[in-house]
């Protein structure tokens, strides 16, 4: 799975959307790790409170 698919996918998503799109949210990272050949992804986001 390319980035930009996994970005339409969390974006066509209305709960990840949501967090995505919150304005507090700052800083967005993400990352990928395999087990074999499946990828996990994660994202974390931060922002004051």
């Amino acid at each position: 799975m390319s980035l930009g698919s996994l970005m339409n996918g969390w974006m066509n998503s209305a709960g990840h959307n949501r967090n995505i799109m919150d304005r507090k949210v700052q800083r967005i990272g993400i990352g990928v790790a395999y087990r074999g050949d499946t990828p996990y992804w994660v994202a974390v986001m931060g922002g004051r409170c």
